[in-house]
């Protein structure tokens, strides 16, 4: 089984990045902090380790970590909500024709494409994100953003990749794939995920994502496509110290 590392280095723009060997973290703005440590790291160092964060954003707003660290680093936080994650890895695609071939949205999309966003955030990780149009023309110029258009509707998907920071990960990220609502049903979300995944093969890159395990309709698509089960970590939202 391939083990897939929950490597939190893939994008730019971190409050801060912290390693050492056995664990690292990531903060972003307006997230909560990312999380790893190898069950050998042990409890005494994670605490430690976990301190050094707390340091450096003594405010938290929530945690994602594998069970084992998060149940470490919680106990003197007060817990708002929880889901569980699970991270997914494709080893090879499963025969799959898209409808619609895969595109860089237009700058005529870029209002949809911050609402989708801002939606895709609030149903997904119920938190409050609305992206400015700057953001998503970066989005695209850096060959992030696709999404998917329709001879009549427009756009109808969208859906990104990150590649994951370091040559030795050899992976890339599918993240924010999002179907508005009066065009889900339709296999959209399917077809999105598929090309992106090909897109991040072709680069010689093991396609890897992240889904909450009560999202059953996202985790079923993503398993019709052959992805599989690497692990699981668990996402602490904080009401406080």
């Amino acid at each position: 089984m391939f083990e897939v590392i929950y490597n939190v280095m893939y994008e730019q723009g971190a409050q801060f990045l912290l390693r050492t060997e056995g664990a690292m973290a990531a903060q972003y703005p307006g997230k909560p902090l990312w999380l790893y440590a190898d069950e050998g790291f042990g409890a005494d160092n994670l605490r430690v380790f976990f301190s050094e964060c707390l340091v450096k954003e003594p405010d938290l707003l929530g945690l994602v970590a594998p069970v084992w660290a998060a149940e470490v680093c919680v106990s003197n936080f007060s817990v708002v909500d929880s889901w569980e994650i699970a991270a997914f890895y494709l080893p090879q695609l499963v025969n799959h024709t898209n409808q619609l071939n895969l595109t860089a949205p237009s700058e005529r999309d870029y209002t949809t494409i911050a609402a989708w966003m801002k939606e895709f955030y609030r149903e997904a990780l119920s938190a409050d994100y609305a992206p400015e149009e700057r953001s998503v023309a970066a989005l695209v110029a850096n060959g992030r953003l696709y999404c998917l258009e329709a001879p009549v509707t427009g756009i109808c998907a969208m859906g990104m990749r990150i590649p994951v920071q370091g040559e030795s990960y050899k992976m890339g990220r599918l993240n924010m794939i999002y179907t508005p609502p009066y065009l889900r049903g339709m296999g959209y979300g399917k077809d999105i995920t598929a090309a992106i995944s090909a897109l991040i093969q072709s680069e010689g890159r093991l396609p890897v994502l992240y889904a909450r395990l009560e999202n059953e309709n996202a985790v079923r698509l993503y398993r019709s496509l052959g992805f599989e089960e690497a692990g699981r970590l668990i996402e602490y939202r904080f009401g406080g110290r």
